[in-house]
């Protein structure tokens, strides 16, 4: 079953992408799914082996996917942006809805997913070895979302991720794991940060926000080329509620939050990877 992985750090820009990606042609909604991640920390963390891993993670998809087929659990918070009307149409949801779970419909749904006519998409940042794809039946597209390192740090210290992470009871759910408590909340802000986008800057499943922001088109038919699907013309609605295009000239005069309890080392190199990132986007924020 093909399916894809969208990825990227919190406050990278995922939810902007929510409008258009009804744009390409036989995607479901995006999933986000936190149980994909957490299975992968506790993989990585030694707690479960590879093997109750990726039976996690396949279990999880094949549920969720044929879920959503069914049309249950779809989102109908008027608030949300992943509200499904909102993102598709009420004709879909009400024939979503009305599905049956039956024999026959899900031999419909086994031949709309064989023939990639169904392509569940799901918001995590698990990356699946070929050898492990191949060992649960998927096959896999990746994307993976960044953004300037300035305003990734300066967006996790005003919301304090790292700081409500640290703590016994917040609305961050997640699973138990050793918390950090030798360095500043600063500091390990940062080396989120600048861990992430040294591992992907270089990557070919990365792609920029700010690009996404003053030209959606091209990022969204770049998108569709390395999933393999069409990318249809998007709705004049679509466009309004993802605010694309639009200038983002202000992230080139975008100061760093200082903090005394920040290293100068740490400050250096989001500097660094800052003006390296920001001069190689399009226009120069322009449009």
């Amino acid at each position: 079953m093909n399916v894809i992985f969208f990825g990227g750090l919190s406050r990278s820009g995922k939810s902007a992408f929510w409008p258009l990606f009804s744009s390409l042609e036989y995607t479901d909604q995006i999933q986000n799914l936190a149980e994909l991640d957490w299975f992968n920390t506790a993989y990585l963390e030694g707690k479960i082996d590879q093997e109750i891993y990726l039976e996690l993670v396949k279990v999880k998809v094949d549920l969720s996917s044929w879920s959503s087929y069914l049309g249950r659990y779809l989102n109908s918070n008027t608030n949300d942006r992943s509200n499904f009307s909102r993102l598709r149409s009420e004709d879909e949801y009400l024939e979503r809805v009305s599905r049956e779970d039956t024999e026959q419909v899900f031999l419909e749904y086994q031949h709309l997913t064989k023939n990639n006519k169904f392509i569940p998409v799901f918001y995590t940042d698990i990356k699946l070895s070929l050898e492990e794809q191949k060992k649960i039946g998927l096959n896999v597209h990746y994307i993976h979302l960044l953004r300037n390192p300035y305003r990734m740090y300066n967006e996790w210290i005003k919301t304090e991720r790292v700081a409500r992470n640290r703590q016994p009871s917040s609305r961050m759910m997640k699973p138990r794991k050793q918390i950090k408590d030798d360095i500043s909340v600063e500091n390990e802000t940062a080396d989120i940060i600048i861990q992430d986008h040294l591992m992907w800057i270089e990557n070919e499943t990365a792609i920029k926000f700010e690009d996404y922001c003053l030209n959606p088109e091209i990022v969204m038919s770049n998108i569709a080329e390395k999933c393999g699907v069409r990318l249809l013309p998007f709705e004049n609605k679509k466009i309004q509620d993802a605010n694309v295009p639009r200038n983002i000239s202000a992230e080139f005069d975008l100061p760093l939050l200082s903090s005394k309890n920040l290293s100068d080392d740490r400050v250096m190199k989001l500097n660094e990877l800052q003006n390296n990132y920001l001069s190689k986007i399009e226009n120069q924020g322009l449009i």
